[in-house]
């Protein structure tokens, strides 16, 4: 689910190729042999990242040249035992908040159950035809219904909620991520 491209940067300044790369989540052994493979010691202490492949946008989007290989790597173990939907979420609630390292998209992983997800709302008008006809949070008279603006309840609703139309659907924060412990 990710892979990345580990680098030696001192060889690298030299002029020299020495990277390899790993697919998390990986054992520390591992990834000691790895860097032992590529030439870090006590000559060639630095590494860099220098290319990365994940199937989530949002992981792709923390992976920098300098990110942590351990919170990648417990971020990969965190990934690889969720389901599918719960992907689907973790992308959609990214676009919400925009992590920016892999620990804060690993919180998030962590804290799905913060947020809703109304799949396929994607307009203020979808959003409060949600709320009146699927979650029945306003009951409105059968004959008034054709005077009802849902799209103008759906704005009002986007105001009021701590959400945001995203590619999956609109999100809602209904409750603050709590902190994980590493």
């Amino acid at each position: 689910m990710v892979s990345i491209c580990i680098c030696n940067l001192g060889l690298y300044n030299e002029g020299k190729l020495a990277c390899s790369w790993i697919i998390l989540p990986c054992t520390e052994s591992k990834l000691q042999r790895l860097l032992w493979r590529i030439g870090i010691n006590e000559v060639y202490e630095e590494w860099f990242i220098c290319d990365s492949s994940s199937d989530l946008n949002c992981v792709n989007e923390v992976i920098g040249e300098h990110t942590s290989i351990h919170s990648l790597n417990r971020l990969a173990k965190r990934l690889r035992g969720m389901s599918k939907s719960e992907l689907e979420m973790l992308e959609a609630v990214s676009e919400y908040e925009s992590p920016r390292t892999a620990d804060e998209l690993l919180k998030l992983a962590c804290n799905l159950d913060c947020y809703t997800i109304y799949p396929d709302v994607n307009t203020h008008e979808e959003l409060g035809e949600y709320f009146l006809y699927e979650l029945e949070a306003i009951s409105v008279p059968e004959h008034l219904l054709p005077y009802f603006n849902a799209e103008a309840y759906g704005r009002d609703l986007s105001f009021s909620l701590d959400g945001l139309f995203t590619s999956a659907g609109f999100v809602e924060k209904i409750d603050e991520p709590r902190d994980i412990e590493y």
